[in-house]
């Protein structure tokens, strides 16, 4: 991401500080108790297109979670889409300045629901050895 875009989306966020409780983090230089500590209390991430993204793991599970994930203009992959899906967390993809819709998504790969997603991890830990889960 360019530096004045990434300018442009902080000072957005500060501009709800007298709203919600706004962290701008680089998650790489933190310890991974730091994360826990700020994650865990988060229930918006934005993120750029990355592995960081993993870290929504950590954000309280359910309904009402939202992790939004930022690509260049063109960009799009899926794979934070299922992950987050499995946290029971909305997605939202941008791409440039639009908001991709499920429909583009699609384009990407089979749509892979909440339901599906639970399917296959449920149907994976019954074949994992006893005590490897």
């Amino acid at each position: 991401m360019a530096p004045e875009s990434h300018d442009a989306i902080v000072a957005g966020l500060k501009k709800l500080t007298d709203r919600a409780e706004v962290h701008v983090a680089q998650l790489k230089s933190m310890t991974r108790q730091e994360k826990i500590s700020l994650l865990s209390r988060t229930s918006i991430f934005v993120g750029i297109a990355a592995a960081d993204l993993i870290e929504a793991m950590w954000m309280p599970p359910g309904e009402g979670g939202v992790v939004i994930e930022l690509f260049e203009a063109g960009g799009f992959e899926r794979d934070n889409e299922a992950f987050v899906s499995m946290l029971n967390l909305e997605y939202v993809a941008i791409s440039g300045d639009r908001v991709l819709t499920e429909k583009e998504w699609d384009a990407h790969g089979r749509k892979r629901g909440k339901r599906e997603v639970s399917k296959a991890c449920g149907a994976l830990a019954k074949r994992l050895p006893a005590g490897s889960v």
